[in-house]
Formats: structure tokens, sequence, C-alpha cells
């Protein structure tokens, strides 16, 4: 049996939550401190969705096979502790908006590119009176996960435990004078993971990989009284389904006639703040789903900034020069599914660095870059 070690955390959102409670769970000792505030983050904002099927081009998510089992049977396992369901299977409409779309995923259907995840096809015309489904539609199982209350949760362990620090954490603090070992301020730890989403681009270490904040924001809308009839008609009474076409639209809880609408996909932006810009966007895209989604009462209106990898995939491993600084990031809108999956499998790596990590995930894919700008150190 591995003996029990112990590991610094940068970051508590939801990438360094998770990773630490999956290494509390395999015995080990952790401490999270808060990273920068300087980009913000992306976890409280998020709306939790895991959607196996994305892209402009109705793509099959990366690892999604894997990473669903992974991340509800994580989800389902935290809500037990909590005694709260984070964890809710969806119903996910998405609208064909071209028959270019359409016709590519029939294909790919037919080829069974998409395995069981596809529950079925729907026709022109079938979504309500008023939604703007030309060229039909497809259902699938997503799921939603509270990421705000697993968080709370979370953290609320983790302080009972003194082992939460929000304070953002300063890089000078962090000492590597072993090879076995690093230290911050009075403590030892077996390794330090940075999970810090777009604050590594002040990160030291790992400025250099490339992570690209991508500016998200979500409304909040009241529904008027075509918006609550269509949805009524393609839902019924339920309040865990989510509709997309130009942008998704799922209820906000409870039995609220609010619904959550986003998100916005921002490369160049001037500020992480909420604005008008994202505000008419958004409403823009609701009306192309319906014109007569119209004149909505927007209820509130939040923002956060995603990283992104290069390449669209999450970003693992230790340091090529620091071996026992490693980083967990690149997640972007696919959080919720690709966090717990990777999570355990970097919690295996770190007891184990002779392990290999998948190279579509491995940092080493990046090494080059580092090569080049000779970044080992502060």
């Amino acid at each position: 049996m591995e003996k029990p070690k112990k590991y610094l955390i940068i970051g508590h959102g939801l990438a360094g939550s998770i990773l630490a409670w999956t290494l509390r769970k395999l015995g080990h000792g952790v401490v999270l401190v808060g990273s920068s505030k300087k980009f913000g983050s992306s976890s409280r904002a998020s709306q939790g969705l895991i959607s196996p099927i994305s892209g402009l081009r109705f793509s099959k998510t990366y690892g999604v096979e894997r990473c669903f089992p992974a991340a509800e049977r994580f989800y389902r396992e935290v809500s037990q502790v909590f005694g709260k369901d984070v964890f809710h299977r969806q119903t996910m409409t998405r609208v064909f908006r071209s028959t270019t779309v359409r016709d590519t995923f029939l294909g790919r259907l037919d080829r069974g590119y998409y395995g069981n995840l596809v529950d079925r096809v729907n026709l022109p015309g079938s979504l309500g009176k008023s939604i703007q489904d030309e060229y039909g539609s497809m259902v699938f199982t997503g799921a939603k996960v509270d990421v705000s209350t697993m968080l709370t949760e979370m953290h609320r362990e983790f302080e009972q435990e003194a082992v939460l620090h929000r304070e953002p954490f300063q890089y000078q603090e962090l000492r590597c004078e072993s090879s076995d070992h690093v230290s911050w301020r009075d403590q030892v730890f077996s390794a330090v993971v940075f999970c810090e989403g777009v604050g590594v681009r002040a990160n030291p270490w790992f400025h250099w990989i490339p992570i690209a904040p991508i500016k998200g924001q979500i409304l909040t809308i009241r529904e008027n009284r075509a918006l609550k009839s269509d949805m009524r008609t393609l839902f019924g009474d339920s309040r865990t389904n989510s509709l997309q076409k130009s942008c998704w639209i799922v209820p906000a809880g409870g039995s609220s006639d609010c619904w959550k609408v986003g998100a916005t996909y921002e490369r160049e932006f001037e500020g992480l703040e909420p604005d008008d810009r994202g505000t008419e966007q958004l409403l823009d895209k609701l009306r192309d789903t319906s014109p007569d989604w119209s004149e909505l009462e927007v209820v509130n209106q939040i923002a956060g900034a995603r990283p992104c990898s290069e390449d669209k995939k999450p970003i693992l491993g230790a340091h090529p020069v620091n071996q026992k600084f490693y980083c967990f990031n690149g997640f972007g809108s696919k959080g919720c599914l690709w966090i717990p999956f990777w999570a355990g499998r970097l919690a295996g790596i770190l007891g184990n660095p002779a392990e290999r990590l998948d190279s579509e995930v491995d940092i080493k894919r990046y090494f080059k870059i580092h090569d080049s700008t000779h970044a080992d150190s502060p």
C-alpha cells in the first residue's frame, strides 16, 4: 500500500478542490492555497453542464466514454457525503442549424460514431410553436452539476481541517531545496500541484503552457409567455432539461420562472466584468432560437474566464526541470466532465511518477515551448 504523502495544491476552484478531495480519499494530506485573482476564475460562474456531444459540428466530447462514468461516480459519492444531490442527469436537445451540420451528424450516426450516446433524432417542427428547428434536432443524455453547492461544502470541510488558505499564493514563498520535497512556510510536501486556471499565466514555472483565457458571460432571464409555452411543450413540468441552438438555455433551478442562458465565447475582451455586449449577444442568440423570445427581462448576469488549451485538451504532468512541480490545467468549459477522471489519473502519477499519462493530455507535448523560452524558475 502506498505510504501517505502530503501535497500542496495551488488554486481551490473546481480543479484544485476535486484533486484535493481525490487525494484525501486515497489517504494523503493536502493543503490548498488560493491562486492569483488577477485573471479571475470560471468555477463559481460555471453552470456545471456535462455534454457528451459538443461543438458546432456535434462532435463527441474528448474522452467522454471514460470521463462521464468517472464524473457521475465522483459526484454521486460527494452527494452522499454532503447529503445534498449535486449531480443531475439531464435530457439535452440540440437543434441543427444547417443541412450540412444535420447531414454530417446523420452520416456519423449511421457509421456508429456516437455509440449509444444519441437517444433520438427529431423531425423539423417537433419542438414547439415558435422554436426555429427547420432542420430538425437531436436528443441525448448529459448532466448538470451544482458546482457552487459542491465547492461550498468541500471548502467547509477543508476549513474545518484547517487546510484551506483563501489568500492568493505568493510564489516566492515556495522552496525546492531538495530533490524529494518542496516547502511552503513551515510545511513540507511531497509535491506542489498548480491548479490555477488562467492564473497560470502569472506562474513563474508554467507561464509558458498555451492557456488562453476565454471569457464567458451568462444571463439569468425571466420567461415570457412564449418561452414558457415552448418549454412546457418541449419538457412538460420537468426542470432538469436543456435546449441548445445558438446558445444553451437551462432552468435556473427550483420552481423559478427564470432560465440561465449562455454562454459567450470571447477570445478578445477588455475586462472580466459582465457587459452590455455580452447581454446583447446572448439575447440575439435567443431570438435566433425563437423570434417570440423577445423583450425578456434580464435578472442577473455573470462572467468568468475559462482556461482553454491550444488543442482543447487538458494539460497534466510534471515540470520538465522542477520534477516536484505539477500542472493540472486546460479544462476549459469541460471541467465538470474531465476533472474527476483526470484527477484520479494525476493522483496515480503523484504516487508513482513512473506511470505514464496519455500523450494527448501529457504536458510533455508542450516541452518544446518551454525549451525555447528557457523558463525554469522565477
